[in-house]
């Protein structure tokens, strides 16, 4: 099947790379709660997500899990995941990608009342080196970039490990382009000094130790770690504040110092996760709104600002209503420049000595176009959770709420050709692919109705009888009672896993998670089980008639993983 790489929108906290050192933090430190910080944050509100997850090849990644606060789905065929009415903050929303084989990834930023709109580009989890216990090593990428161990590792119940340990590590350079869409969170942080700062990076890494039975490990006392200073950065300060990113709470916190050795810096961590040298900056919310000519919001055009030469860029995209808000560094003057599909556009702007919300920018250096229709789910009904994926010299993913769509689009030579094509999150479903040639003002095409193939549009969700069969032991067992399946928005949740008896895991959610592939497939990604316990559910499926499905799935255990296979009949 052919690859598609889709460009997506994507709302990113304004952060600066790649700047003069200006630390306006404390020497005075105060420790500063989690929760205290959150006070930042604003109040607990509903907000609505739509996303793509890729792989470093910007290939969609289907099945992996997206959890934002309390909710939870999982991405389609197309890699995409949309999850409405999200609690998040009204400065911070936090979201989290898992998906086996791949480090974590993350994004965090100010979520507006739009569609906000997300990407996040998940590295693989690669082992680049093994190394032994007990004796110092090194382990270093092309790039320069290294780890030294003294040999002392712990397990995550801190208990000493002994034996050989696998190394993964990735680098970031604030030069990729794919910065933004890689790095965890955003580049918002906590000062030892229990401040809020935006961060300037020069350049993160991360370190995962796996040991001889993929147990994950750290270390037990102290590494080295060495990041190269790139060669665009010949401003780069002697000394560099270290941070680490918090995994639980979504933000940077100051640990430590990194000194520049030449062209690396060179810092010592106590424990591993991804680790960053920055300089913090005073900050204020911009807020930049895009237009086109006919006054439509323009939905997915990269933005960035930069303070000069040499001196960094910041890289967002705007969401449903042309809006990118983010933080900045308090005054400073900016080039703001639009990446249109016909080339790009530069504003000056700034300083700025409060938040600002910039007057409507209309883009006029190419002739702005709108692609208008409608999309129908397998009734025949208006797509309530949709999307319209357009492509052209690019690809755009555009939300579908009200079974409409009006998208703002470029006119350019390159990019008068595009194909359409939508998809019902709803059902599961997508449309044909349909090749347009676009024209100067508006351009009706029509009526796009998903496709439910031999599943003819049924739901999994409802009631069923279940046999559940350990392949492993073979024992079987049958639940008399009425099991579940109910629909997440994206995919579906069983209320039971494996063998277990209602109530044996002491969780409120015991099942597992699944999405239909397509007409006849399943698939269960692989999900930590009821999302609570450390046991690891992953498998497949098929749909045999609307009446009947069944799963294949592996669960692990310390003792070894064991094999189940699930029988489904409507009730």
């Amino acid at each position: 099947m052919k690859k598609i790489t889709i460009y997506l929108t994507i709302l990113v906290s304004f952060a600066l790379i790649n700047c003069s050192m200006n630390d306006d933090s404390s020497n005075i430190t105060v420790p500063v709660t989690d929760q205290q910080f959150s006070e930042n944050f604003g109040s607990l509100v509903s907000r609505d997500f739509l996303g793509l997850i890729v792989d470093t090849d910007n290939q969609p990644m289907a099945g992996a899990e997206v959890r934002i606060g309390n909710s939870f789905v999982v991405t389609d065929i197309n890699g995409v995941f949309s999850l409405n009415g999200a609690q998040v903050f009204e400065r911070f929303a936090y979201i989290r990608a898992t998906k086996q084989g791949y480090i974590d990834g993350t994004r965090a930023l100010i979520p507006t009342s739009g569609k906000n709109i997300v990407k996040i580009m998940m590295l693989p989890m690669n082992i680049i080196a093994t190394v032994n216990s007990g004796a110092p090593s090194e382990v270093s990428l092309p790039n320069g970039a290294t780890v030294i161990f003294d040999g002392e590792f712990i397990t995550e119940s801190g208990t000493a490990y002994s034996g050989p340990v696998s190394v993964v590590m990735h680098h970031l350079d604030p030069a990729d382009p794919e910065m933004a869409a890689k790095m965890p969170g955003m580049l918002y942080a906590q000062t030892s000094s229990g401040n809020e700062s935006m961060l300037l990076t020069y350049g993160m890494i991360n370190v995962k130790m796996l040991g001889s039975n993929g147990e994950k490990l750290q270390i037990a006392n102290s590494a080295e770690i060495e990041m190269p200073v790139s060669a665009d950065q010949p401003n780069a300060p002697a000394m560099i504040p270290l941070w680490h990113f918090d995994e639980t709470t979504g933000y940077w916190k100051e640990d430590g110092s990194a000194m520049r050795m030449g062209n690396k810096y060179v810092g010592t961590v106590s424990h591993f996760s991804w680790w960053n040298v920055d300089v913090p900056y005073s900050m204020i919310q911009l807020t930049i709104t895009l237009h086109n000519t006919n006054g439509d919001p323009i939905v997915g055009t990269l933005v960035r600002l930069s303070m000069g030469e040499n001196s960094g860029q910041a890289a967002g995209y705007t969401n449903s209503n042309g809006q990118n808000s983010g933080f900045v560094p308090i005054n400073q003057a900016f080039t703001l420049t639009v990446q249109t599909p016909c080339g790009p556009v530069s504003y000056p702007v700034g300083p700025f000595s409060a938040d600002t919300n910039l007057p409507t920018i209309v883009i006029e250096n190419s002739v702005t176009n709108t692609l208008e229709g409608e999309l129908l789910n397998c009734d025949g009904e208006a797509v309530t959770n949709g999307y319209m994926i357009i492509g052209g010299s690019t690809y755009i993913l555009h939300p579908v709420t009200d079974g409409t769509f009006n998208i703002p689009y470029f006119l350019c030579p390159e990019t008068a050709n595009i194909t359409v094509r939508g998809f019902d999150i709803g059902s599961l479903s997508g449309t044909d692919v349909s090749t347009i040639e676009v024209t100067e003002g508006i351009n009706q095409l029509g009526t796009f109705t998903s496709n439910c193939g031999g599943s003819s549009g049924t739901s999994l969700e409802g009631a069923y009888h279940l046999v559940v069969t350990n392949l492993t032991t073979g024992a079987v067992r049958i639940f008399p009672d009425i099991e579940y399946v109910n629909s997440t928005g994206s995919g579906y949740q069983t209320t039971t896993t494996g063998t277990f008896l209602p109530g044996q895991l002491n969780a409120d959610t015991q099942g597992y998670y699944l999405y239909q592939s397509d007409a006849t497939t399943l698939n269960i990604p692989a999900q930590q089980l009821a999302g609570l316990y450390s046991n690891v559910v992953e498998g497949s499926g098929n749909i045999i008639d609307e009446n009947t499905f069944t799963t294949l799935y592996e669960i692990s255990f310390a003792a070894g993983n064991q094999n189940y296979q699930a029988n489904y009949i409507r009730m």
